[in-house]
């Protein structure tokens, strides 16, 4: 009998990474340029404390670090421990990942209606991990093949769609079931 056994490592970001080109040149996420494991809160507060210049650096954050209740929240904060977080915290967070040039959702809040409602792109790089603030997603997704010309994505799928019309008579279905890969 053989025993092999690997070390356990949950979803969970760390620290800076360059992302992909193809992402870089859509101008649809911000990659903030950390080293303290710290990519998670440093996104959200991206989308709380938006930024017109130097998005992309911890600096412009630091100051607004104690606005986020990270109590009981271990870094690099694991995608498990998100729904802590927007219970703590008037957020709705999702999770969208990318492999081999696909997008695909990873985790999808159930909090609708919070203050701030955003999405967070999830990366892994020889071993690493790390989170991007999603600042557009209809530009990010509509580079996506199948997409066509579509007004907003289902989180759900990621399918586009061409109406907000469309898209909730979808959503009625699709946000019955866990997310689709």
């Amino acid at each position: 009998m053989e025993l092999h056994t690997i070390q356990f490592r949950p979803i969970g970001g760390s620290s800076y990474f360059r992302i992909p080109e193809t992402l870089e040149k859509s101008h649809a996420i911000i990659n903030i340029k950390n080293d303290d494991k710290k990519c998670f809160p440093w996104s959200v507060l991206d989308h709380i404390q938006p930024k017109s210049k130097n998005a992309n650096r911890i600096s412009q954050y630091i100051r607004y670090e104690k606005e986020l209740n990270m109590s009981g929240i271990a870094y690099p904060v694991q995608v498990k421990q998100i729904p802590k977080f927007e219970n703590q915290n008037d957020i709705s967070i999702n999770v969208l990942g990318y492999e081999n040039n696909e997008f695909f959702p990873i985790y999808i809040s159930q909090h609708k209606g919070k203050k701030h409602e955003m999405d967070l792109l999830y990366l892994k790089k020889e071993g690493d991990a790390h989170y991007c603030y999603i600042k557009h997603l209809k530009r990010l997704l509509s580079r996506t093949k199948n997409s066509g010309k579509a007004y907003k994505f289902c989180r759900y799928c990621l399918r586009g769609f061409t109406s907000q019309r469309v898209l909730e008579k979808h959503l009625k279905y699709c946000s019955k079931h866990d997310v689709q890969q």
